[in-house]
């Protein structure tokens, strides 16, 4: 499964224009069941995901990438598609770790 762009409407967009610069690893990516509720005020929304799938990777604290993923954990990270040659992944969770070698770790949870 190659990632083509990430995406929120509230922050914009990045697109992988060289797969080679984002090395990543996907797990589950088609086993996931969600179990819906219905909010007070009446839209429905997820209460749960068993067997989520997760895509891990790293990257520059300092590339457009993880400037996008921060902005996106600022409104929220529940509106992120990942477009892939496959199908489009939505993010309902996503973490960061910054390293010392000027790197971050991120695990988004779809």
């Amino acid at each position: 499964m190659l990632i083509n762009d990430f995406s929120h409407p509230s922050v914009g967009r990045y697109q992988i224009t060289n797969q080679n610069l984002l090395k990543y690893k996907i797990a589950n990516p088609s086993k996931r069941t969600a179990y819906n509720d219905v909010a007070a005020d009446g839209t429905e929304m997820l209460s749960r995901v068993t067997d989520p799938g997760k895509i891990e990777f790293t990257i520059s604290q300092d590339s457009e990438l993880n400037t996008l993923l921060k902005d996106c954990d600022k409104y929220y990270m529940s509106k992120l598609i990942i477009t892939t040659d496959e199908k489009d992944l939505f993010i309902i969770a996503g973490n960061s770790q910054q390293r010392k070698d000027g790197t971050v770790f991120w695990t988004l949870t779809f």
